[in-house]
């Protein structure tokens, strides 16, 4: 699972892990900075072409966004 394309579950994942991201920002539990930084260490994942960190994120998200 480390190929360099993501999997239509994958996508499926990366579509619940933005509506959490999102959604803490709407709740107010990440400010805008919070929620730029998260959503641009996870592009950099993907652009630095590490599938592997990227799906990380994308399978535990509730330990990132809770990481202080």
């Amino acid at each position: 699972m480390s190929s360099g394309k993501f999997t239509n579950a994958d996508h499926n994942q990366i579509d619940k892990f933005l509506n959490k991201v999102l959604e803490r920002f709407k709740d107010g539990r990440l400010t805008q900075g919070e929620t730029t930084s998260l959503l641009a260490e996870f592009i950099a994942q993907v652009d630095k072409d590490n599938y592997g960190g990227a799906r990380y994120w994308l399978h535990n998200p509730e330990g990132i966004l809770d990481q202080d």
